[in-house]
């Protein structure tokens, strides 16, 4: 995937049950190929032309941002990466775990 922006959104909301709730979290879209899949049987379950574009959300505390890519990263770092290959990893509850930047 090659990474082609970032954005930061933070603000508050108010639940059903009037408490408010804060948030800051991270987002970057990457972009990747379409490409055919098939199934085990060898039938094509899906396909398209051009490229897709994923959108990850990271929670924007300083922790997690250590935890995520290995060392805290700033929004300077994070243009020098705009154009970069990036593979994103998961845990075991879909939240983004990992995030490594390749050298092109």
């Amino acid at each position: 995937m090659t990474l082609v922006g970032c954005e930061q959104k933070h603000g508050a909301f108010t639940t059903k049950e009037g408490k408010q709730v804060e948030y800051n979290n991270l987002y970057l879209y990457c972009t990747h190929p379409l490409e055919v899949q098939k199934d085990d049987s060898g039938n094509v379950i899906k396909w398209g032309i051009g490229s897709s574009v994923e959108t990850f959300k990271i929670k924007n505390t300083a922790d997690n941002l250590k935890q995520v890519f290995g060392r805290a990263i700033s929004e300077k770092e994070l243009n020098a990466y705009l154009g970069a290959d990036v593979n994103v990893y998961y845990d075991s509850y879909g939240t983004v775990a990992c995030v490594q930047f390749i050298k092109a």
